[in-house]
């Protein structure tokens, strides 16, 4: 079985009933992440809809203030979840 079928499987089964199921796919950047979130939404049909953080980036300036190498400035501040949240859930 490939990953995607896999993964499929996996998400109906702990779906189960319910009418909504989110599902967060994280990693690093060129990891292949958005690649397998489409292969998995066009998977699961129109029950799926796939949803890109690409437009929930904060500003450069809240992205870059603890510096642009800095892991845990990537990790806290490049994207603004509470928007995300309110505009998607």
């Amino acid at each position: 079985m490939d990953l995607v079928a896999l993964l499929r499987q996996r998400i109906e089964e702990r779906r189960g009933d319910q009418q909504r199921f989110a599902l967060a796919i994280d990693g690093p950047d060129a990891a292949g992440k958005t690649t397998l979130a489409i292969a998995l939404a066009a998977r699961l049909g129109d029950s799926a809809l796939h949803v890109s953080m690409d437009g929930f980036h904060h500003l450069r300036a809240i992205r870059h203030r603890r510096g642009r190498a800095s892991a845990w400035g990537y990790y806290e501040d490049t994207f603004d979840h509470v928007t995300a949240i309110e505009e998607l859930l």
